[in-house]
């Protein structure tokens, strides 16, 4: 977070779980917060430095080890090279209380999905490796979708040392409009030759009925609407043909197993501002 989400947080005492917002006491955080969550991989010897070079790279991160965690019982840290292969950009504004939000893929990602003015770069083009996807091997070959090789790390399925891989695929084309501004973007002259021109928008989200804030409204296809606190998302589930598309915007790295359904942002999101928190994550994690 930026510095006027972290001071807001600071001054409200929100480390703290006592004084975590609620229906009741709802959060309101400053116009100008900015929130940023992001996906990294591990950056190895089989990298070369023309692939390394794709990435922005955090060098001698602290990463969590796995096979020394499992043998200890506790957290182990390890020194750790990490590229940059997704995050979401959250921005609160004047206008759009509800924040405006954008999520982003590194282009090598997976194979692109898109045809015609909707393709995105492909890897292979660049003789660069696709970092969820190995065409070298058939579907086949790799555990089900839904088996517990493949399910996200939780509390009841506990990482491995040494894990199945799965093959990881965009379900939907990135839209056509997206595509177009993502090759203005990569035109820019301090784009161009940049680390950035490996990095593309997947999508945007923004509130269609911003004023006024709250519970009751989060600014979804349906603002105003009585939204019941145990499926908060169904404000985002449009019947209108023209809207259904846009209804789905996820991340291949940080959504990887939500692309089939109506998920998003501002969906996904709602599940915090129905409960006071301005539509934050972290608010309800904090101990």
């Amino acid at each position: 977070m930026n510095e006027p989400e972290y001071d807001a947080v600071a001054s409200a005492g929100w480390s703290e779980g006592r004084n975590l917002p609620d229906e009741t006491h709802p959060a309101n955080l400053p116009v100008g917060s900015i929130a940023v969550k992001a996906a990294w991989r591990l950056m190895t010897d089989a990298d070369t430095p023309a692939i390394r070079a794709r990435y922005y790279v955090v060098e001698n991160a602290e990463v969590v080890d796995v096979s020394a965690s499992l043998a200890a019982g506790r957290i182990v840290c390890a020194k750790a090279d990490i590229g940059l292969v997704g995050f979401h950009i959250m921005i609160k504004t004047r206008y759009r209380p509800q924040w405006l939000w954008s999520t982003f893929e590194q282009i090598d990602n997976v194979p692109p999905a898109g045809v015609g003015d909707a393709r995105e770069p492909d890897a292979k083009d660049a003789g660069a490796p696709y970092s969820y996807y190995d065409p070298r091997h058939p579907n086949s070959d790799l555990p089900k979708f839904g088996s517990p090789e493949t399910r996200p790390v939780s509390v009841t399925n506990p990482p491995s040392p040494d894990p199945e891989p799965m093959q990881v695929t965009r379900r939907f084309p990135i839209h056509t409009s997206t595509m177009a501004m993502n090759r203005a973007f990569w035109a820019l002259s301090g784009i161009r030759g940049s680390v950035w021109e490996h990095y593309m928008l997947v999508a945007s989200q923004w509130p269609t009925a911003p004023n006024p804030p709250g519970p009751q409204n989060d600014g979804g296809f349906f603002p105003g609407l009585t939204v019941d606190r145990d499926k908060p998302s169904e404000n985002y589930q449009s019947t209108d043909p023209a809207t259904q598309g846009q209804e789905n915007l996820v991340n291949t790295t940080l959504e990887t197993y939500l692309q089939d359904g109506a998920s998003s942002c501002m969906a996904c999101h709602n599940v915090g501002n129905v409960r006071g928190r301005d539509f934050s994550g972290f608010l309800a994690a904090v101990r």
